[in-house]
């Protein structure tokens, strides 16, 4: 009998895992969800910025960057579902979501988190360029709503 170790991730094991890769990360449980604060820098010469990512129970997660981020008005700001100027937040793109690029059998801390880090190394040589050099195929508000 052939055993799949991909079994899906329960919140308190995402929860342990990212803990001992990023303990000065802060986590809230809700009914049906768990969000992560962290602090991401993608290059020693980066700033820091604010992440949240919100990985519910059933496995979809999202992932938003907020703070004093430039060019939220750019409406050829890259690779992103939503904007909320209000909130100054961003919500990414990181993955193809009806291609099961990402799913909760995966540990977020070895997947979304370096993705988010990465995403935010091209956002940076976009505001520099005004190319964005991180490739992929972005989907639709839709693709992302149907994970």
């Amino acid at each position: 009998m052939k055993r799949n170790f991909l079994t899906k991730k329960s919140l308190p094991q995402h929860y342990l895992a990212i803990k001992s890769v990023f303990p000065e990360a802060k986590i809230k449980f809700g009914k049906k969800n768990m969000t992560i604060y962290l602090l991401l820098q993608p290059t020693e010469l980066s700033r820091k910025y604010q992440t949240e990512f919100i990985l519910e129970k059933f496995g979809k997660c999202e992932v938003w960057v907020y703070g004093d981020l430039k060019k939220l008005d750019d409406p050829n700001f890259p690779h992103k579902y939503d904007i909320d100027k209000e909130k100054k937040k961003v919500r990414i793109c990181l993955y193809h979501p009806i291609k099961d690029e990402w799913t909760s059998k995966l540990w977020l801390k070895d997947t979304l988190i370096p993705w988010a880090i990465e995403w935010l190394l091209f956002y940076e040589l976009w505001l520099a360029t005004g190319k964005w050099l991180g490739g992929g195929e972005h989907p639709t508000l839709q693709d992302s709503q149907e994970n």
